[in-house]
């Protein structure tokens, strides 16, 4: 149960950087990749920090806890690609 919570708090706090780094990405002209959700709403970062922290609540409390440590990995994969786009934006502009 608290290593469920570890990475639970894991993913909530790369969602935000995930949105973060979303958000500077479209400030230099980046377009969002994922067509379900639109650009203004995943840049939020309250939001998505909100929207993260129910699904791990949905997960632990359903017992599915386990399959936090994998969507941390799906989303610090995310966190790369996206801090690597700002880089690669950056010295090309």
């Amino acid at each position: 149960m608290i290593k469920d919570l570890i990475w639970g708090i894991i993913l909530i706090a790369l969602s935000v950087l995930d949105a973060h780094f979303t958000k500077i990405a479209l400030e230099l002209g980046a377009t969002e990749f994922n067509p379900v959700i639109l650009a203004e709403y995943r840049a939020n970062m309250w939001l998505k920090g909100l929207v993260t922290a129910g699904i791990v609540g949905l997960g632990i409390f359903f017992g599915k806890g386990k399959l936090l440590k994998w969507l941390c990995v799906v989303m610090f994969v995310v966190v790369i690609w996206n801090y690597l786009s700002i880089a690669v934006q950056r010295a090309a502009g």
